[in-house]
């Protein structure tokens, strides 16, 4: 493999692994190289590498079990019925999830409107500019992670820190959903659409209407979950 460069270093990380695991150098089943050989091996941090092989955990590729190690699962992306599998044996949790985050993220629109400075509109227009060029070249792993940072810039926005800190224990809890969620199309779509107008309203001020699109976001965000569930039954 080779040793990470400093630019998009989560997402090089991932790539170099996927080379690695596509290599003949590991066969499935067998376990991966230790947290710090890969550390060695890219030149990067722990915390970077851990974010790297959670990315294969969630995509798939591998199985972290603790005390054992990291075993490779399958050389190949998780096709559409695998995908599926998880979101139908996860539903009734991310239902519960979602519902407390469409209550905190709304009031997060809410107040952000009112709150926000002139340094949080700028990061969160920097972030949405980040998540649109990961859109235009179909990376998921980048859409996901400016996804959830898109959405904590806003709770942050509201210079609540009670609402914040909510946010901060809700985030990890969607990690994986985030990270499967985005090999969707239609999911994608759909979230730079919404995305862009919440940008828009927050700019401008217009309380009402970004309280209603962040509703609408939410909502279509588990429906096309049901939607792709149903098209396999």
């Amino acid at each position: 493999m080779k040793p990470i460069q400093k630019t998009s270093i989560i997402d090089q990380v991932v790539d170099s692994l996927l080379e690695f695991i596509a290599s003949d150098r590991v066969k499935i089943g067998d376990k991966m190289p230790t947290e710090q050989e890969l550390c060695d091996m890219l030149k990067v941090g722990r915390s970077t590498v851990r974010e790297g092989m959670r990315t294969l955990k969630a995509l798939g590729y591998v199985e972290i079990t603790p005390g054992r190690g990291t075993f490779l699962l399958r050389k190949t992306p998780e096709g559409k019925a695998q995908v599926t599998n998880w979101l139908e044996n996860n539903k009734s949790q991310l239902d519960d999830l979602m519902e407390v985050r469409s209550a905190l993220e709304v009031l997060s629109a809410k107040l952000a409107v009112q709150r926000a400075t002139e340094d949080d509109l700028e990061h969160i227009y920097k972030t949405h500019q980040k998540f649109k060029n990961a859109y235009e070249f179909n990376i998921s792993s980048d859409l996901a992670y400016y996804d959830e940072l898109f959405h904590s810039q806003i709770m942050i926005a509201t210079h609540n820190s009670v609402l914040i800190s909510i946010g901060k224990q809700l985030t990890p809890h969607f990690r994986d959903y985030r990270l499967k969620t985005f090999r969707m199309q239609v999911n994608c779509d759909k979230a730079f659409y919404y995305h862009q107008k919440i940008v828009d309203f927050l700019l401008s001020h217009d309380e009402e209407n970004c309280v209603k699109i962040m509703t609408g976001h939410l909502q279509f965000s588990m429906d096309d979950i049901i939607n792709w569930i149903n098209s396999d039954s």
